[in-house]
């Protein structure tokens, strides 16, 4: 049986040479002809000119000069024992669109000079074939009745070497690969090791009732002293009348001094309400120390940043008069059932960075800056705390931030997240 094959241009570009295909053995006849079409030969020209792979180009370009070599020498010409090559130079005449085909399209140009070349021979379709290794192509030539196709086996298709150009390509994107693997590679987290930092919501408040509670239980713990009435010695009692007058009216003293330190301290309960401890964490992955790192943390609107030294400073427990109360006010304060139980202030002291290898440079409102001189790859440092007051009271927000260092050329930019519950 003699078969016409169409060929497709990915042939000549992707596998083997033509003469080196077994096509009686692929066809499953005793004679072949290849028919070049003038689609096939536009598209290799195509491609010679503009392609932009080095190794396409050069593929269509002897493609092409091998074809001309055959057209030199007339066709039909014989390229090994019961093959020969033919060129299929004009144009298909059929109807592009009663075969569900687009003129547009190279590919259905290719399916078109086949069903052509079928219809103008009277051939059966399993006479006409179309090569391809195009899976595209393949889908369409299987939905036409005119035409069979030819798929090209995978074991004949060519490696997919790298010219002069992709190999350099190849070589400087493993050696950025390489540089980029090297250098730090930064992340900032909260203490606990994510990105987010959650809060429950003090309720809690404490009102002028619970105030006037204390200093009744005050008044309880320092009661007045009792004015002794006059008798016996006029002398001694002016002395015992005169000591406890004055011991109450110290008392009077102390119990509004009482009051306002109970006022003050509900004052910074509630300032610390708004209030939240930043501890962030800076962490290096990479495979090399990160140098002189700034970190910029941007706030929300109406945050103010500050130091542990500038929190505000709890107020001293006035003393009673006369000696010295067993009881503290302070620890009553905290300790009496259902008032103010739930506030635990912070140990408040001035002291060294942790880290004496990060510091903080700049706080305030708009933004906190650390710095840190160096942070060894694999390792993590623990940043000085910060403390965020929230003026309008505390609320959810994202913090954006920055990360530059020294030794990499890019910042690093991200988003921490505050959740109150």
């Amino acid at each position: 049986m003699h078969k016409y094959i169409f060929t497709d241009t990915n042939l000549f570009e992707q596998f083997q040479p033509i003469t080196d295909i077994e096509w009686l053995k692929l066809a499953g006849c005793d004679r072949v002809t290849l028919l070049v079409p003038s689609v096939t030969v536009r598209e290799l020209n195509e491609h010679k000119d503009g392609a932009t792979r080095g190794r396409l180009k050069r593929k269509a370009a002897a493609a092409l000069i091998a074809l001309k070599k055959y057209s030199d020498q007339g066709s039909p010409i014989e390229i090994r024992d019961g093959v020969e090559l033919d060129f299929r130079q004009h144009e298909p005449l059929i109807d592009f669109e009663s075969h569900h085909l687009d003129r547009g399209l190279d590919d259905d140009r290719l399916i078109a000079a086949a069903i052509d070349f079928a219809i103008e021979k009277k051939l059966t379709p399993e006479s006409v074939m179309i090569a391809t290794g195009d899976f595209g192509l393949q889908l369409k030539v299987k939905a036409q009745p005119l035409v069979e196709l030819l798929a090209l086996p995978d074991h004949l298709r060519l490696p997919d070497e790298l010219d002069a150009d992709e190999k350099r390509i190849r070589e400087l994107e493993a050696e950025i690969g390489a540089l980029r693997s090297a250098r730090p590679r930064l992340s900032l987290m909260f203490r606990n090791g994510t990105n987010i930092y959650k809060r429950v919501l003090e309720k809690r408040e404490v009102s002028d009732a619970d105030i006037r509670e204390l200093l009744d239980k005050t008044r309880e713990r320092h009661p007045y002293r009792k004015v002794p009435e006059p008798k016996g010695d006029p002398l001694f009692n002016f002395a015992g009348r005169r000591t406890a007058q004055d011991y109450n009216s110290r008392l009077d003293e102390y119990y509004a001094s009482m009051e306002a330190y109970y006022r003050e301290l509900r004052t910074i309960r509630e300032w610390w309400t708004s209030t939240v401890e930043l501890e962030l964490v800076l962490a290096n992955q990479g495979a090399s120390p990160a140098e002189d790192v700034d970190v910029r943390v941007k706030l929300a609107e109406d945050v103010l940043s500050m130091k542990e030294s500038e929190l505000p400073k709890l107020p001293k427990e006035p003393h009673p008069p006369g000696p010295p109360s067993a009881v503290s006010g302070l620890a009553s304060l905290l300790g009496s059932e259902n008032l103010m139980a739930s506030f635990e202030p912070p140990v408040l002291h001035v002291r060294p960075l942790e880290l004496p290898n990060a510091s903080i440079y700049l706080v305030g409102e708009g933004t906190v800056e650390f710095h840190i001189r160096r942070l060894k790859h694999l390792t993590e440092e623990v940043l000085p705390k910060v403390y965020l007051h929230f003026g309008s009271g505390l609320r959810s927000c994202n913090l954006g931030y920055e990360i530059i260092a020294g030794n990499v050329p890019e910042a690093l930019t991200g988003t921490l997240a505050i959740v109150i519950e």
